[in-house]
């Protein structure tokens, strides 16, 4: 650059701050463009499936890290070109801080992993009901740092990504639902699992978000009160708590309707005369 001013400009110290910020104004246009190009591909990927929140949370956090590259990128050309400041000694220098810094950010660095690899894999997304540590909510959001989840009650639980070992996803795949029910000795099993079976079939006709009818399983245990009939009902994922407390509705009516009696806790109170008292 100073050979193509030189023979315009005489005085020196002018023809280097000339030559410095014409350069410094190429690398400018240069990271322009770049960011650009990488922000477009950017674009076009989440548009492909604008309500899709795994590719809305990667295109986010791709698109901060271009910004920070792209900075980085501009802080030292900026120095290099505008300053003349050796940019290859700081960065030495910087490395050897990295160096002591990473040592007391080795569980920082590990929930940044944890989180991008949970983001790409998507084994679990914004919006899926989860269970992670015993605690089932809706996952809120995704970082590189951490994974929010709210449970029905507005409880947020907010999870380290690198502390997250098993997870599981109740909303992503068709699922079935488990419903126990328990009737007394007294009354007919056979009957009672035909009552079960024509509930389910009703539901299924009724209840959109049933995807099919119910299958009863059979007896599974044997109370103190009474015995357990146990059956499944498939709904899509996310669905089951919904489904469950409709059919548990539904039997109770059902069960009412029938005469099969469901067994409670009963307290005999005997009352005896003090044989003092008696004559």
């Amino acid at each position: 650059m100073n050979a193509l001013l030189k023979p315009y400009i005489k005085n020196e110290l002018l023809l280097t701050v000339l030559s410095r910020a014409s350069g410094f104004a190429v690398t400018l246009l240069a990271a322009f463009i770049l960011w650009r190009i990488c922000f477009t591909a950017l674009k076009r990927y989440q548009n492909r499936q604008p309500d899709n929140h795994r590719r809305g949370t990667i295109c986010a956090i791709l698109g901060s890290v271009v910004h920070y590259c792209i900075y980085f990128f501009i802080f030292v050309q900026a120095l290099n070109q505008l300053f003349g400041i050796n940019v290859m000694s700081l960065l030495a220098a910087a490395g050897v801080v990295g160096i002591a810094v990473a040592f007391g950010a080795q569980s920082v660095v590990k929930d940044v992993i944890t989180g991008f690899f949970i983001i790409f894999e998507g084994k679990f997304e914004v919006g899926d009901i989860v269970t992670i540590d015993d605690f089932t909510g809706t996952v809120e959001s995704i970082t590189l740092r951490c994974t929010t989840i709210k449970n029905y009650v507005g409880d947020l639980y907010i999870i380290p990504n690198g502390a997250i070992e098993k997870v599981l996803n109740r909303q992503k795949y068709p699922h079935d639902v488990s419903i126990d029910v328990e009737i007394a000795y007294e009354s007919d099993i056979n009957t009672a699992i035909k009552v079960l079976e024509d509930c389910g079939k009703k539901a299924h006709r009724e209840f959109s978000l049933i995807t099919g009818d119910l299958k009863v399983l059979g007896v599974v245990a044997l109370g103190d009160n009474g015995v357990t009939i146990r059956s499944l009902v498939p709904c899509e994922g996310g669905n089951q708590y919904d489904v469950e407390r409709e059919m548990l509705r539904r039997i109770k009516y059902a069960f009412d309707e029938n005469g099969i009696e469901i067994p409670y806790n009963r307290t005999v109170v005997i009352n005896r005369e003090d044989k003092r008292g008696r004559q």
